[in-house]
């Protein structure tokens, strides 16, 4: 389940990041040129980066897109799998909601 909170926040990516990436099978590894940090993500957080790289979007923007990328089974929380990567996108400063 999702909080309002949630849904009524836009995504975006950090402006002025360098990130140098190095996929692994199903994991990448990205360097952010500028803060030096380091981040070992999985080929879901990788999409959901992606997707806020090409537009500032809302959860349910992400859930759409997801939608069209992957194949969910009933069963599965979408909501919660894209605001946990949501959250820890951000967590790791690579994504930030906007302020209105």
């Amino acid at each position: 389940m999702t909080s309002n909170v949630d849904s009524q926040l836009i995504w975006t990516y950090v402006d002025g990041q360098h990130l140098s990436r190095h996929v692994f099978f199903d994991e990448s590894i990205l360097y952010n040129q500028v803060t030096g940090d380091t981040h070992l993500l999985d080929a879901f957080l990788m999409q959901v980066l992606a997707l806020i790289e090409l537009q500032s979007l809302s959860l349910d923007g992400v859930i759409r897109e997801l939608g069209k990328i992957f194949v969910f089974a009933p069963s599965d929380d979408i909501g919660l799998l894209a605001t946990s990567a949501l959250h820890e996108l951000q967590r790791v400063g690579l994504i930030v909601p906007l302020v209105a």
